[in-house]
């Protein structure tokens, strides 16, 4: 669009079930911290993709930052949200069952979720505690068949949003309202946070496999109808 200034964000795919040799030469990138985390996990399924997910993040971000992937100097925000001291790129990482996606950007802080739809969860309590009760109310008006859909819609959406502002949990996911429905684009409606201007905000959905629902949030700290997102996706 004439007039629009842009700015890209790259989302790379990652397989979280490599072949046993490819897992090998992963884990040698790790760091101290981040094998001992993988360890401290109780099933194996969960230690492979931990390792698979630390590693492949050093790997992705290693060419945009110029430096070796076991030498990137990974710190907490405080809330935990990790990030990379005097550098101007920005990325954050989601993974669920055996898929991550890892978004990247330059200058704007970027969050992002991936979650694979679990039918046998209890979808109308998680509702009622993730979801505000005009959502709620919202949802319970959508066919049965579009629950599973709503429900994760609107649950990686906000966590993408919470991960972009980089507050983790602090702020309450039933204090920010989403669209519910799962035809209609993605869209921020409200947040019950007085230091948060949500014109600032993009939001895309992604394009993802069946069974899962991904949301990308950028924090653009200026008026975001004034950017124009480019967003490739790439695979790793």
């Amino acid at each position: 669009m004439k007039g629009r200034a842009p700015f890209a964000v790259d989302v790379w795919f990652i397989d979280l079930n490599p072949p046993l040799r490819r897992l090998n030469e992963l884990q040698s990138l790790l760091s101290s911290d981040e094998r001992q985390r993988a360890e401290r996990l109780h099933f194996p399924d969960h230690r492979r993709r931990s390792t698979v997910a630390s590693a492949t993040r050093r790997l992705l971000l290693a060419p945009y930052l110029k430096m070796p992937p076991e030498e990137i100097p990974f710190s907490l925000g405080p809330h935990g949200k990790p990030f990379i001291a005097d550098s101007n790129w920005h990325f954050n990482l989601s993974h669920s069952n055996d898929l991550a996606l890892m978004a990247i950007c330059e200058g704007f802080e970027v969050g992002i979720d991936i979650e694979y739809w679990r039918s046998r969860i209890n979808i109308d309590g998680l509702v009622n505690r993730v979801c505000s009760a005009r959502e709620e109310q919202e949802f319970l008006q959508l066919p049965s068949s579009q629950h599973i859909a709503s429900f994760y819609k609107v649950w990686t959406c906000k966590e993408a949003f919470v991960k972009a502002i980089g507050k983790g949990m602090l702020y309450g996911l039933s204090d920010i309202e989403v669209e519910v429905n799962p035809a209609k684009p993605a869209r921020l409606i409200k947040a019950i946070v007085s230091d948060i201007n949500l014109d600032q905000f993009f939001i895309r959905s992604l394009d993802v496999p069946v069974d899962y629902s991904a949301h990308l949030v950028v924090n653009t700290r200026t008026k975001a109808d004034s950017l124009l997102l480019h967003l490739t996706y790439r695979y790793c």
